[in-house]
């Protein structure tokens, strides 16, 4: 069976830019989330309630 060379370097290089562009976005959050402080535990729950119990 021949091998189309093109076609298999251009799939190569097509997942290689999205694991490039993945790397890059998820180095962007792990960035932008450094700064954040992580709430209080019981905050969600307690938010939750509070959503429900005002309708």
């Amino acid at each position: 069976m021949p091998v189309d060379i093109a076609e298999e370097v251009r799939k190569f290089l097509e997942e290689l830019a999205l694991k490039v562009r993945l790397r890059r976005y998820v180095d962007k959050w792990v960035r932008l989330l450094e700064g954040v402080t992580p709430s209080e535990r019981g905050f969600a729950e307690r938010s939750v309630r509070e959503d429900r119990e005002s309708h």
